[in-house]
């Protein structure tokens, strides 16, 4: 192999690139459906769990590949739903590398979701989409973290940079 990692090293970036896709897949597919009021409390564990495992698995992924300062910018994505029904008292971070580190140390983490308009259904029935995450550690105040813009970061960018340290698209 031309990149010099040694078959201990590739174990290690195939297990957490594998543990990180996972989690995003399931990052993204969660943020683009809507869900039923009723069924949000009962989901939010589970986003919460979701994204401290993806961000446990996408930080190992780049310290070990080296890709950690490659990639820092997170470009938004756009929302299903509009971020003025958000509270943008809560600032956003854009940094892929901040977000991370925000989750990883957290000491409070919040899932917001917002209204999903576009449902059709029983008009009893309220829906919504889980479109932030909202983070606060010892050190930072409470900051948001748009979770479709951090997923889509993650499996555009983040894969691509793990894909070519390895020199070969068909490695994983």
């Amino acid at each position: 192999m031309t990149t010099g990692l040694t078959e201990h090293k590739i174990a290690l970036i195939d297990d957490a690139y594998k543990g990180a896709v996972g989690r995003a897949l399931r990052l993204y597919a969660s943020c683009s459906a809507p869900f039923p009021e009723i069924w949000q409390e009962r989901a939010i564990e589970q986003f919460k769990n979701d994204i401290v495992e993806f961000a446990l698995h996408a930080r190992r992924l780049m310290e070990i590949a080296k890709i950690r300062y490659q990639l820092r910018s997170m470009p938004r994505v756009g929302y299903l739903v509009e971020r003025g029904d958000l509270d943008k008292s809560v600032p956003l971070i854009g940094d892929f590398w901040e977000c991370l580190n925000q989750i990883l140390h957290a000491q409070r983490i919040d899932i917001v979701f917002a209204e999903a308009r576009d449902v059709k259904g029983d008009p009893e029935s309220k829906f919504g989409r889980w479109v932030e995450v909202h983070v606060e550690t010892d050190k930072k105040r409470l900051r948001a973290i748009d979770v479709m813009s951090f997923a889509t970061f993650f499996l555009g960018d983040v894969v691509k940079a793990t894909l070519q340290l390895m020199n070969n698209e068909y490695w994983l």
